[in-house]
């Protein structure tokens, strides 16, 4: 079985009813998060927030679940797996790391990828620390979010769209700099949203 790491230097669908006269909506897919260490809930939301606007011009909509919230037996029509690695909050200053490393990554087998996702949010810090000041790391909590929402979307792209491939500009390039992260706006290109686009409607 071959296994592949793809790094960014970043079931069946259940039957929805809808009132009379209104399309029923797409069950949304459930993004199960996970932390190894503690992290803020600002910069979650943020990134929340991110990952779904993102998705949302894709015509896909996110649920989000902890994964210590997760019920016994529960059951999703469409689930991703992301595991936030580090610390997930600017509180804590990172260590100088190699800004060469991965921002985030996800797994494929076979050809096909798999619906895990992993952020390294130690890494993600890091990187910010050339576009926002000392004297204002510790407040930028919307900041590491929205650049954490970023890194997500991409691993996303990825597994949504079944694609291992980068694309040449936009969100689904193979490396995003500092400034891609925090720039007032960074979106899929559009072949890229509409691949994503294709997880709802395949044909």
């Amino acid at each position: 079985m071959l296994k592949t790491l793809l790094v960014l230097a970043v079931t069946c669908t259940p039957v929805f009813s809808a009132p009379e006269g209104r399309p029923a909506l797409p069950p949304p897919v459930t993004v199960l998060i996970e932390f190894d260490k503690p992290h803020s809930v600002r910069s979650i939301a943020a990134m929340e927030r991110e990952t779904a606007h993102i998705l949302q011009l894709s015509g896909i909509r996110v649920e989000w679940l902890m994964m210590k919230d997760l019920a016994p037996h529960a059951e999703f029509s469409d689930l991703v797996i992301v595991h936030f690695r580090g610390s997930c909050g600017m509180d804590e200053i990172p260590m100088p790391l190699d800004e060469r490393g991965v921002l985030g990554l996800s797994y494929a087998s076979d050809g096909e990828v798999l619906p895990f996702g992993e952020v390294q949010c130690d890494r993600v810090k890091q990187s910010l620390r050339s576009v926002v000041p000392a004297s204002r790391f510790r407040a930028s909590e919307e900041l590491l979010g929205r650049a954490l929402g970023r890194v997500v979307a991409h691993e996303m792209y990825h597994i949504l769209a079944n694609d291992q491939r980068h694309t040449n500009d936009g969100l689904t390039r193979p490396g995003l700099s500092a400034r891609d992260l925090v720039s007032p706006e960074l979106l899929y290109p559009e072949h890229a949203a509409e691949a994503v686009s294709r997880h709802r409607n395949p044909n």
